[in-house]
């Protein structure tokens, strides 16, 4: 045995199919492997405890839900926003001038990403989303923009080392133009199979 799958454990439920595993060379925790009837290769994720008894339970639970949404046709892959975003954004941008998809990067980076970037794809729903507008409405009056602004000041050939570009409130037009990224970024995402008022 590899240290790959150091510590090996497979279900016994089922069998090879589904294991946990430590990867030495990473960290102390398990991880599960599984493998789904008619998919090829094997899906990966940390349990995120290092417990054999928790991380096996975990695992099962996994398997489970893997099973069911792919016995659906739904994908089983983890795709988070930003992840999309990324993706989508070196995909299109040779439609764009330069400078239009620096800012479409610069505002997913600046305000999208730490909102909803670790969300995932088939989770999001129109509650989500538009819980995104209270969190843009006042990000420039906590703590972190503080910071941000702070930062710029010091920053070697910023703009203006005042930040006096930086709008505590958000015109019209500037909210708009970011909504207009939003809608064009989840246009182009998988379909999203909860419920749009959930």
């Amino acid at each position: 045995m590899t240290d790959y799958y150091a510590d090996r454990i497979d279900s016994h439920i089922y069998g090879s199919r589904l294991l946990i595993y430590k990867r030495g060379d990473v960290d102390d925790v398990f991880y599960f492997r599984a493998k789904l009837e008619g998919k090829k290769g094997y899906i990966r994720r940390s349990c995120k405890t290092a417990d054999a008894d928790e991380a096996m339970r975990f695992a099962h639970q996994q398997y489970d839900e893997l099973r069911l949404r792919h016995s659906g046709g739904l994908s089983v892959t983890k795709l988070t926003v930003e992840k999309f975003f990324n993706d989508w954004i070196l995909r299109k941008q040779h439609n764009f001038t330069e400078s239009r998809a620096k800012w479409k990067k610069g505002v997913f980076d600046r305000y999208l990403a730490d909102c909803f970037g670790k969300q995932e794809i088939s989770a999001l729903n129109k509650k989500f989303v538009d819980g995104y507008w209270e969190y843009r409405l006042n990000f420039w009056n906590t703590q972190e923009a503080a910071e941000r602004i702070e930062i710029n000041t010091k920053r070697a050939g910023s703009k203006s080392v005042s930040s006096h570009n930086v709008a505590k409130k958000a015109s019209f037009a500037t909210l708009k133009s970011e909504a207009s990224l939003i809608n064009e970024v989840l246009l182009s995402c998988p379909p999203i199979t909860v419920p749009r008022n959930s």
